[in-house]
């Protein structure tokens, strides 16, 4: 089990940079999938998640998820955002 002295060690760690989105999709069960971004060494590397794992590479961050996003609705055009859905946001392990 992780002690408190664990956590301030983890999170003293420096972080790559990474972004998170998720969408919550609304029909006879909630369900979701979360989206993310990361820094790899010579790009930024994302996917769609478990739905769909193959991951995109781009220059920059925005582009990234910007084709994160595009390869997401061209899955799920009928999707809309709606409560429970976010923006792209910094990735905090630690967040509640």
């Amino acid at each position: 089990m992780a002690t408190t002295q664990d956590l301030k060690r983890f999170e003293s760690f420096p972080m790559a940079e990474v972004r998170d989105r998720k969408h919550v999709f609304h029909g006879t069960e909630p369900s979701y999938t979360i989206m993310g971004a990361c820094r790899m060494p010579q790009w930024y590397e994302g996917n769609i998640g478990l739905i769909d794992p193959t991951p995109v590479h781009a220059l920059t961050m925005q582009t990234c998820c910007e084709a994160v996003d595009a390869r997401f609705q061209a899955r799920f055009p009928e999707h809309r955002c709606t409560e429970g859905c976010s923006e792209w946001r910094p990735f905090n392990p630690t967040a509640k």
